[in-house]
């Protein structure tokens, strides 16, 4: 099911002679809801058998977007404007598994999958321009510059397998054992060009000018991951991790809050404390990494009429990049980054 609305305004007013001053306004909003209440997923192996399974899908979006532009004509020469855009998304995401032959040697164990998670994107677009006409010259000059900052985020990715062998209700999945994510990427963009050009014995009907600029471009990003790995433990206290046993095949009491509390009990006559559920921090130096990239570009190019019907065109583009990726930790510690550059043109 899909449903969206929009609203949006303009107009043009003039502040002078030659002047005029206009603006641009829109708002939008979207949702989209998606349901599957009875799909396949079938994994074929060449030897052994086969994972047969029934999943049940739900995914609902929703989005909000405007766009705010002003620009000033200045006279008939000289422009300038500046554009706002935000766009803001949200989706929240469930999907159910149930299904038999996950693993080779145990055909007859019941796989079951409860996965969750809601992930919320933000981009904020922030332009600057500018065209200019230079009657002595008879040159154009066009610039711009724009700024985004993006962000990803997933604040708490819910994994939940289990599967039922011999009677028995077991938690994970083989060495793979149930976890909760929270992930946070932020990205920011700046990109900017500029852009002269000049005619060359300009005739009627014939296009004869040459064009030179260039450009730049910086991009960093940085991402963050926090990973807690859902642990049991037994009747010695032993913190259980990957495949254990869930007790009475119940796992919602498995799962009740106050199973992760703190209690006291005595193992061979000695007072101990444990909790029966809990959740373990796996942090590894690969959940977070930083990363840059840095463009600088310069061109030139001619357009020339040799006759009404013979057209030369040609030019040259150089470009030198610095891309820059490393693991937060290893940066700090001041290992060897990976960066790259490259120098090229054509």
């Amino acid at each position: 099911m899909n449903f969206s609305q929009s609203f949006g305004i303009a107009n043009q007013i003039k502040t002078g002679k030659e002047s005029a001053l206009g603006f641009l306004f829109g708002l939008r909003y979207g949702s989209n809801v998606q349901y599957d209440s009875d799909a396949k997923l079938n994994r074929f192996r060449l030897e052994g058998n086969t994972f047969y399974s029934t999943q049940e899908f739900t995914k609902e979006t929703n989005n909000w977007s405007a766009l705010m532009k002003l620009s000033y004509k200045i006279n008939p020469n000289h422009s300038v404007g500046v554009l706002f855009m935000p766009n803001v998304g949200g989706s929240n995401n469930l999907r159910t598994i149930v299904g038999t032959g996950i693993f080779e040697d145990q055909p007859d164990a019941i796989y079951y999958s409860n996965d969750q998670f809601y992930e919320e994107r933000q981009q904020l677009i922030y332009q600057v321009m500018s065209d200019h006409y230079l009657p002595f010259a008879k040159a154009r000059i066009h610039m711009d510059a724009s700024y985004t900052d993006g962000s990803s985020d997933i604040p708490d990715f819910r994994s939940l397998s289990t599967f039922l062998l011999n009677g028995q209700l077991l938690s994970g999945l083989g060495n793979l054992p149930n976890t909760r994510d929270y992930r946070y990427l932020g990205e920011n963009l700046f990109d900017s060009r500029l852009s002269i050009e000049i005619p060359l014995a300009e005739k009627p009907g014939k296009s004869r000018k040459i064009k030179v600029g260039g450009a730049y471009t910086y991009l960093d990003r940085e991402f963050n991951q926090f990973e807690y790995i859902l642990g049991g433990t037994d009747s010695s206290g032993n913190i259980l991790t990957g495949s254990y046993l869930i007790p009475d095949n119940n796992i919602e009491a498995f799962l009740n809050p106050s199973n992760f509390g703190v209690q006291s009990y005595d193992f061979q006559g000695l007072p101990k404390r444990r909790s029966n559920t809990i959740y373990i921090e796996n942090d590894i130096p690969g959940n977070r990494t930083i990363g840059y990239s840095e463009v600088i570009a310069y061109y030139a190019m001619i357009d020339y009429s040799l006759s009404y019907k013979w057209r030369a065109s040609g030019g040259l583009r150089v470009e030198h990049a610095d891309i820059f990726a490393d693991i937060y930790e290893y940066d700090r510690l001041g290992y060897a980054p990976a960066i790259f550059r490259k120098s090229g043109g054509r």
